[in-house]
Formats: C-alpha cells, sequence, structure tokens
C-alpha cells in the first residue's frame, strides 16, 4: 500500500471510530445502489456474486442477499465490520465473506464476479496509477457481460467550492485543517473532472453510463453532496 492509501486508511480508521461514538452509520441500504442492482443491472448470470468494494458497514449487504447473490464485502480495515456472530446467527455465514485488503489489487481470480459496486469509496485510491489499476482490477474479476458500479465526488463537491481541500495534482485533493470534521484532515481523494476524464480511465469497459447524484441537507445547504454516477458493462 502507498503512502497515500495508507494515510487515507488512517484516516477511515478514526472515522469509523468517530462515527459508531456518534451511535454508527445508517442501518438502510445505499438507494443509489438498490435502483442500479435491482433495476439498471439486473443479472444476466445463473451465479449471482457481488463485490462491494469499500464497503464499510455493508449497509446493502442484506438487500443483495435478499436478492440471491453471494455477498463479497472488501475494505482497508475492519474497523466497521458486523460480527461474526450476527452473520452466523442470521444464517449468512455460507454467503458472506468480509475481509481487508491492501489497494490497488483484488485477490481473486478472474471472472469471479456477476457484479460489483463502490459508494464514496473508489476515490481514495489517491493517485493516477493506484486509480487505474483498482478500474483495470475490477474489470479483470468481472465475468464477461459483468457489470460495475461506483460513486465518486465531482468538482462540485462541497470541499472545494467552501475551500476546506486543495487540488495537490490535476487530479488529487487533499483535506486542508480548515475542514470542519478533524479526522479528515490530511485525506486524499481522486476527483474525476469531467466524463471524458472518466472514460479515458474505464476505456476497457465495452459500455460506460455516467450520470450525477446532487444533495442538500436541510440544516447544511452549504454542504452540496455532488457524486458523478459511473455503471460499467464488460
Amino acid at each position: 500500500m502507498n503512502e497515500i492509501l495508507t494515510k487515507n486508511k488512517d484516516v477511515w480508521n478514526d472515522m469509523f471510530d468517530w462515527i459508531n461514538s456518534r451511535g454508527g452509520a445508517r442501518k438502510y441500504p445505499n438507494e443509489t445502489v438498490v435502483i442500479w442492482l435491482l433495476g439498471f443491472a439486473k443479472s444476466q448470470h445463473s451465479k449471482k456474486r457481488v463485490l462491494d468494494l469499500g464497503c464499510g458497514w455493508s449497509q446493502s449487504m442484506p438487500m443483495c442477499l435478499n436478492e440471491g447473490y453471494e455477498y463479497y464485502g472488501l475494505d482497508v480495515t475492519d474497523r466497521a465490520f458486523i460480527s461474526d456472530d450476527i452473520i452466523k446467527n442470521n444464517g449468512w455465514d455460507t454467503r458472506v465473506n468480509l475481509s481487508v485488503f491492501t489497494p490497488p489489487k483484488l485477490e481473486f481470480e478472474d471472472e469471479f464476479f456477476s457484479h460489483s459496486f463502490s459508494t464514496e469509496a473508489l476515490h481514495l485510491n489517491a493517485d493516477s496509477d493506484s486509480m487505474q489499476t483498482i478500474i483495470d482490477e475490477v474489470y479483470r474479476v468481472l465475468k464477461q457481460g459483468g457489470r460495475f458500479m461506483a460513486t465518486v465526488m465531482t468538482p462540485e463537491y462541497w470541499y472545494m467550492p467552501l475551500g476546506t481541500a486543495k487540488y495537490v495534482t490535476d487530479e488529487v485533493i487533499e483535506v486542508q485543517k480548515n475542514h470542519v470534521e478533524e479526522n479528515r484532515i490530511g485525506a486524499r481523494y481522486f476527483v474525476f473532472q469531467d466524463e471524458e476524464h472518466i472514460k479515458k480511465y474505464f476505456s476497457k469497459f465495452s459500455k460506460i453510463y455516467i450520470g450525477k447524484e446532487n444533495r442538500t441537507f436541510g440544516e447544511y445547504p452549504e454542504k452540496h453532496i455532488s457524486h458523478w454516477i459511473i455503471s460499467v458493462e464488460k
């Protein structure tokens, strides 16, 4: 793991601890994953196996299981993983595999998964080599016709307009000391600038669909959340 990814891992260990101290993460699945997996990317394969890349608390896991998928969750730390006891008591132990990995390599055989998704995590591969490698690895482990979806921050994400992060390269931002969440200071994120930038990195895939999702919180309208939605097919 390179220096940037190691720093990001340390940041996320702190973030997971901080969120757990405040009652933990939300329990419901990511809405974009639900729409994508149950609608746009219905499986073409008899063996349904999904990789949640940067799974955190695995909020989308029960939904995947209900839809007949084997669920594999990967993260750089196990700080947020569901306990083995909960998995076993729910009868999920034969269909759930949670493990720690060292990005950007994936230790799975070729064409192992029918689907993969990554929500607000892929951009932690914060240099061009790491980003290209993780995308190529996802391509490798997907079956022919397999689907991948990622949400990653856009240049309009509130860190940049509010000046709490600055560009350290043309593609990478670093969170500054004036950020309101101290645990994020020093973290780096890869930012795709436009659709052509995205297509360059995902060029191996046969089909590329790109959209955006935007939202604000009523209490904090200045915190404008803006993500690229990238959906690709091998």
